[in-house]
This record gives C-alpha cells, structure tokens and sequence, in this order.
C-alpha cells in the first residue's frame, strides 16, 4: 500500500471516528472519495457507551440534562454551588440525546446510532468492525444489499460467520449490488434494540435529482430496558411492561381501531429520529430536543425514511405537506401522492419535496409528525421540524385536501372515516420492469410448505414463540433431513 493511501485510510478512519453525535439539523448525504479506484473502506468502533453523557478534553466523562421549560443543556459539576454548569450547542457534539435519559447503549464511532455510509452503485465495500465491547458478541448485517456470490458477508450468526467476539475484529467485503435507501444493524441478542444500527445508502445513478438529500432514521425505545422486556415476554407476564414494582396500570397491547394489532406487545417509551427524542409526551414537543430539516421552496429535497425500529409500526406525515414517495426498500417506483404513510419495521420509504406544500400565508416551517398506529389511548409521538430558508407564499396542492390518501395500509380502511382511503402496496409499480420469472405463478403440487418464525404480529395476531427449540427433537429432525446412508443415534 503506498503511503497516500495509508494516509487517505487514516484520515477516513477519523472522520468517521469522531463524526459529531448530536446534530441538531440534519446533514445532506454526500459521496465520501474512494479508497482506490470504486473501493470504500469503512471502520467501525463498535463500544458501550452511556447515552447523555459528553467526553471532555481530558477523556472524562460528566453527565448531560436537558430542560425542556428552560431549553438549557447543562453538565453536572459537583464543584459548583448549583451542582450543574449550563453548556452552548457547540459543547453537544459528542453527546447521544437517545430518550434523553442516561442508558448504557451500544455506540458505532462515538455514537448511536451509528454513521451514514454511503457508498455508489457497484462499488466495493470493505468494512472493518472492531468490537470493543467487554463481552457482548456481535455481527454486522447490511439490510437489503443482495450481496450476490457474496452469501458469507451477509452477518447472520452460526449460518454465515461466526460471532465477532469481544476485543476482536472482522473485516466484510462485498459488493453494493443494490441501488437505494438500505440499513445496517447487529444480528446477535438484541444488539439493534440496543443501539447497534444505522444507515447505508448505495447512490443511483437513475434516481431523481435533488438539493437536499436527507435520512431520517426512525427507532422506538422500549419504556423498560430490553432484557427485562424479554424475560417478561418469555414467562408470560406481559401484563407488567409498564412496570413490575411500581403501581401502573396493567399494559394493554396496541391495537387498530378494528382490533388487530399494530405492533409487538412492548410499550413504548418514545420514537427517536436519528437518535434524537424524548422521553416523556407532557412537554411541549417544540420545547424538546428534535432534528431540523432544511429546504427551501425552489428547491428539491428527499427524505430517505427507514423504520429501524423492532416493536411498532409507524405513520408518518408532514404538516401542510403532500408525501410525493419515489422508492420503497430501495426500488424506484412511479411516483405517489399521499397524505400519510405508514412503516413497518425494516422498511424504507423515499419521500421528494418539491412544490407539494399547502402553507398558511406567512409560514416559514413545518413538523414532521411520527406517531405509533394506536386506538387503545396509548398512543406514541415524535416530532422533526421541516425549516424553509424562505417564506411560502404559494400553495401547490393538486388533490383534494379533504380527502386523506394513507400508503401502506394493511387493510382497505386505516379508521372508519369517509374521507380516508388506503394506498395499498399493490398499488406501486416500479420504474423499471420486473424479472418475469420472479413475478410468474408457479404452483407447488407436493413437498411444499410455508412457515413464517419470529414475527411481531400477522394478519393481527400476535407471535407466540414455540415451546421447545428444534434441537430438543434432533432425533425426529434428522430423520426428515438427513440421506438415508447416514444413521442418528436416538435417544
């Protein structure tokens, strides 16, 4: 290797080490330069961190507050009378705001969650992840890149790799075979529900143009920490999510005007967008910490949405805004006009703003609402701020705004209301045509059979994880999977 790219390689490791946590607006994608010719590189910290907390100069760590009445940020100080010194924006940079609470997280460079990478169609992607946990195993698992002849780059622990053990590192190659909007998370325990996700946006060439091309990265925080929500789970007492010791209300699954569920059985605390929410819904959502779009009326701007989430489906919709959603999980897509959407985890949605608002006269902002689908009352909020450079004085709406157009709904009504209709999944068709031999009926007469393991929920009905691990039956099993030239010993 010559030495510029050392170099080259150091000054990439840094800017993605020390990339700023806390980012009040949001910043456009851009194309980081190559390695060498079409190969980036990417090296990934993986650690345990606290969330509110900042390192100072002299690697201490102190703990951070945030005061919604007062919208002051402050670091506690025993050294001072009032206990706490009041900190600028500028002293925020190494700070994950999460829920605004102080939790042990998994970080990716100094933040959870982790860097944006963004690499071109085609190109070779080389990712070197260190684990620097204490003791947590972990995998790196890229959401939606097909990874062709590349099967053992993919991250699913025991199938395609071992785990990568603490204090070890593990270094994934493939290519990014896929265009669009994708993700990356962990694929041992629960390290995604912990913090261990982010971002990967392969650039298409093909894909609309635009000024201002965001990722607006959507994540539930349970209210309980998640190993206690999974203990929970595994012994049937679902009724204490909200709290064993504490006098709460039994917990009641999250369920659709019609009944059905829309999401796991975990109650939820907040919704974070690129790592930013809060943790209680009584405040005043301008007066919280939350991310800022900015745009202007002339020009285009696209919101990559990804729901990175595990528990809950999410709806989304933009104040006095038309959604104009040109892809769905990378795909580009003949474009639709809707009011609402609606994200189920693992999903992204790519939304173009351009000449598709409906302002009041005089309005310079908007909010983008996320909220949790919910008719039980225990309904979940989040709001990001959409900010113009300018003032909108001309308003572009092209349907009938008493009509509400919903996009992926999973059932012909989202409430009993006259004036809402669903845009089913159906509905979309791609820009570019599909394989004919992916999409063509074939019928399966015999030896065929479909089983669907580990989901939230279907058709609204809750998963119920089985009784016993199919090792408890390897005698049964082999006898079904096994040559026959090969015998098992029973037990």
């Amino acid at each position: 290797m010559s030495t510029s790219g050392e170099l080259f390689c150091l000054l990439l490791f840094a800017l993605l080490a020390f990339s700023h946590a806390y980012q009040k607006y949001a910043k456009s994608l851009k194309l980081p330069k190559p390695f060498n010719d079409n190969v980036y590189k990417f090296e990934l910290n993986v650690t345990r961190q606290m969330t509110m907390t900042r390192k100072r100069k002299n690697d201490k760590v102190e703990l951070v507050d945030y005061n919604p009445n007062t919208q002051t940020w402050t670091a506690r100080d025993r050294s001072l009378p009032q206990g706490y010194r009041v900190l600028n924006e500028s002293d925020l940079d190494s700070v994950s705001v999460g829920d605004g609470l102080h939790k042990l997280k998994v970080f990716i460079n100094g933040q959870t969650p982790g860097p944006t990478l963004v690499v071109p169609l085609n190109a070779t992607v080389i990712i070197k992840v260190r684990n620097q946990q204490a003791a947590e195993q972990m995998t790196f698992h890229v959401h939606g890149i097909k990874k062709q002849d590349r099967w053992f780059a993919d991250g699913v622990p025991f199938v395609q790799q071992c785990p990568v053990l603490a204090s070890t590192t593990y270094t994934y190659k493939f290519i990014a075979d896929t265009p669009g909007t994708h993700w990356y998370h962990g694929h041992v325990g629960l390290d995604q529900l912990e913090g261990l996700l982010g971002a990967f946006v392969v650039i298409d060439p093909n894909e609309p143009k635009v000024d201002h091309d965001y990722v607006a990265l959507l994540d539930d925080e349970p209210v309980r920490p998640t190993p206690e929500n999974r203990y929970l789970d595994h012994n049937n007492l679902e009724k204490s999510y909200n709290g064993v010791d504490e006098e709460f209300k039994p917990y009641e699954c999250r369920a659709n005007h019609d009944g059905a569920h829309t999401g796991n059985c975990i109650p939820t605390e907040t919704i974070t967008v690129n790592g930013i929410g809060w943790h209680e819904q009584n405040h005043e959502t301008k007066n919280v910490p939350h991310v800022i779009f900015r745009t202007s009326e002339s020009e285009k701007t696209r919101i990559r949405f990804i729901n990175g989430g595990r528990y809950n489906a999410l709806q989304v919709t933009i104040s006095s805004h038309v959604l104009t959603v040109t892809a769905v999980d990378g795909v580009q897509i003949e474009p639709v006009k809707v009011s609402k959407m609606i994200i189920y985890p693992g999903e992204r949605y790519d939304v173009v703003l351009y000449k598709n608002h409906c302002p009041y006269p005089g309005q310079q902002s908007g909010y983008i609402q996320i909220e949790t689908l919910d008719a039980t009352g225990q309904s979940v909020t989040q709001i990001s701020k959409l900010e113009y450079k300018d003032v909108l004085r001309k308003s572009y709406c092209d349907f009938h705004t008493h009509w509400l157009f919903i996009l992926n709904c999973p059932f012909l009504k989202q409430t009993d209301s006259y004036y809402e209709q669903c845009v089913l999944p159906t509905h979309l068709r791609p820009i570019q045509e599909t394989d004919s031999e992916v999409v063509q009926k074939k019928f399966f007469e015999s030896g065929f059979e479909e089983h669907f393991y580990n989901c939230a929920s279907r058709n609204g009905f809750s998963y119920k994880y089985p009784t016993s691990i199919p090792y408890f039956h390897q005698y049964e099993l082999c006898l079904q999977s096994m040559r026959p030239k090969l015998s098992c010993q029973a037990n």
